[in-house]
């Protein structure tokens, strides 16, 4: 098994990697705590260019995502139907950020700390493991039935009420080269 670490600072970004993985798999499972427009469009390009089949998982946690962007993801499952499928964890705690991508030639996995959001996947200040082999299964199977369990757990999304859910509104930080709050500097 091969692995590498990807924290984006450097040629390696996690958005190219994702990219590629993308055009070479057949099979697809995203985890991921956060979703945007951009993500649903990524999704959408990658759904119109070949028979891909993907599975997303989101959260709710802290109630970030947006709702326009949940019944964005409905649309897009219905225009996509039987090649993808949206579920949201019951775990009002889901936090994960797991990529699998399954094709002829193997797998590639990201675990880490980058939501599937432009920001997590091509900015600094994220940290993602990349395993890949398609022998060595190991570690990457056990990942696999962790993400199988809590999609059999979570909600489909055609099932959630959308229309009353309403994200939490967050004030833009006031100077993005300084992102520390200027209050708890002092």
């Amino acid at each position: 098994m091969q692995v590498s670490i990807i924290d984006n600072s450097g040629r390696v970004s996690l958005a190219n990697e994702i990219d590629k993985s993308f055009q070479s798999a057949n099979q697809i499972e995203i985890a991921s705590a956060f979703i945007t427009s951009w993500s649903i469009q990524q999704l959408r390009n990658h759904l119109k260019n070949g028979r891909k089949q993907i599975c997303l998982l989101i959260g709710l946690f802290g109630r970030f995502n947006k709702q326009e962007d949940l019944k964005l993801l409905l649309t897009l499952q219905k225009e996509f139907q039987g090649r993808f499928q949206v579920r949201i964890s019951t775990n009002n705690k889901f936090h994960w950020k797991y990529y699998r991508f399954d094709g002829k030639k193997g797998f590639i996995v990201f675990i880490g700390s980058a939501n599937f959001t432009r920001e997590g996947l091509d900015k600094a200040g994220e940290l993602v493991s990349k395993f890949e082999n398609r022998l060595s299964r190991g570690i990457v199977e056990d990942a696999s039935r962790a993400f199988a369990k809590q999609w059999e757990k979570s909600t489909k999304i055609e099932s959630f009420p959308i229309s009353k859910y309403h994200e939490v509104k967050r004030s833009p930080i006031a100077n993005p080269n300084n992102p520390i709050d200027p209050q708890l500097s002092n």
